[in-house]
């Protein structure tokens, strides 16, 4: 039995203002202690006067990789981390029996420790975070745009998303988890560039309005200029590549020539009509030379005859590319299609031959026990963060919608196939990231 101080009660876990990702933990952390204790803990950014237990986030670059460090002094519990998986492991670790010398308030304490000792079952890819099993990462992500209240309730009232101030953070932070050496991106419209305001003039120009500069902040730089001057106006199929790891050789946009079909024209919103592309790249490894072709690509929502002859458009251009730099080519995003749909049937004919790295034990390991979609972000408007529960939004099912495929791959190794599924990425999109670890 743990030994708990009378002393947590009226207790604060404290966060930096405007730390998106140290808010929701600041929340969590304060649940927890406050069910083990008792006692009523609250969270916030302003210091009491009066003394009571402080529990502190404390952002430190000496801690990398998940790692923690937890120390108390004085009524003062410092929660050290320097990423969002250390704090994810803090707010495991304070759930445990090891954690009793914490709520004892034992001066001089201190625990360290690592995400990896804290791994939940539904989180089977986070094992590979910090860990690229081949020479290169590729990682697919459709990110949600903003939907201005085009969704709605059952009755018809609007929809009020969760703000991409707020998932942009999050976003960003699984990128730097990871570490991609390329990433390709989905939806990613003017909601997600700091163009458009969504709930008043500050949040154009507020610092995580721009998923795009966030991700700019840990190494990554987009591939193509943002304005493409076509239907949706931004690329909402950009590329990003590592620049520590990687170098562009080249890169192009294509705006698909099938788009919606009449029959649906009037039953997608304004984002959705009209918008799919894709964007390729041509990339080399830095380490070892090795070039290859990376394609984002977001296909027809709702018209399975428009996804096939996309399917058709996106084959030639590759047979092209192919024909020109003969490297394996990667092609990967939101399909929109299940296997047995057009666009995935055409992939996997004999007029394509393509292979889903996620199927057919091309992968040496199967990071995955879920579905690439699930549910919409929940948000709470009064604590302004989002409250997702990880059991509405992990499924056994491998229907998925996302994929990744490739082509002139006779020398690839597939050695890991993931999805990411933590409670960051449930809170960021609608849809989980997925990556491939590949040998060239």
């Amino acid at each position: 039995m743990m030994n708990i101080a009378k002393e947590f009660q009226g207790g604060i876990v404290l966060y930096k203002d405007g730390d998106v990702i140290g808010k929701r933990m600041a929340y969590r952390i304060s649940c927890v202690v406050s069910e083990v204790t008792g006692a009523e803990v609250t969270f916030g950014t302003v210091r009491p006067r009066k003394r009571v237990v402080k529990l502190i986030l404390k952002d430190d670059k000496k801690l990398t990789d998940g790692d923690f460090k937890i120390t108390v002094a004085d009524m003062i519990v410092t929660l050290a981390a320097g990423s969002y998986y250390g704090y994810t492991a803090i707010l495991r670790f304070l759930k445990t029996e090891a954690a009793a010398d914490v709520y004892a308030l034992k001066d001089g304490f201190v625990a360290e420790g690592n995400y990896k000792d804290y791994i939940e079952k539904f989180e089977a890819s986070n094992v590979y975070a910090y860990n690229k099993r081949g020479e290169c990462r590729i990682m697919f992500y459709n990110v949600l745009f903003g939907h201005y209240g085009f969704r709605k309730k059952p009755d018809g009232k609007p929809l009020r998303d969760v703000p991409t101030i707020k998932r942009n953070p999050l976003q960003a932070e699984m990128v730097k988890q990871y570490q991609p050496d390329v990433i390709g991106c989905q939806e990613f419209n003017g909601s997600k560039r700091g163009n458009f305001i969504e709930s008043g003039p500050a949040i154009a120009t507020h610092p995580h309005a721009d998923l795009a500069a966030l991700l700019a902040k840990i190494g990554y730089k987009e591939t193509l200029p943002r304005d493409v001057g076509a239907h949706p106006f931004f690329n909402n199929t950009p590329l990003f590549y590592n620049t520590k790891t990687t170098k562009l050789i080249k890169s192009a946009y294509y705006w698909y020539k099938n788009q919606i079909d009449d029959e649906n024209r009037n039953n997608c919103g304004y984002g959705d009509c009209g918008s799919k592309s894709l964007t390729w790249g041509l990339f080399e490894d830095k380490k070892t030379g090795k070039r290859y072709i990376v394609i984002s690509t977001h296909m027809c929502t709702r018209s399975n005859g428009v996804r096939g002859l996309q399917a058709i458009e996106v084959v030639d251009l590759i047979n092209e590319l192919v024909a020109k730099y003969n490297v394996p080519v990667f092609l990967g995003g939101d399909y929109n299609g299940l296997p047995k749909h057009a666009n995935y049937q055409y992939f996997i004919s004999d007029k394509a031959n393509y292979i889903d790295v996620a199927l057919n034990g091309v992968a040496k390991e199967f990071a995955s026990i879920t579905r690439t979609h699930h549910t919409y972000p929940l948000y709470n408007p009064e604590l302004d963060i989002e409250l997702t529960d990880p059991a509405d939004n992990t499924c056994e099912s491998l229907e998925c919608i996302d994929h990744i495929m490739m082509t002139n791959s006779d020398n690839v190794k597939v050695n890991v196939y993931g999805v990411v599924v933590d409670e960051c990425s449930m809170s960021g999109s609608d849809h989980y990231p997925i990556f491939a670890d590949i040998d060239l």
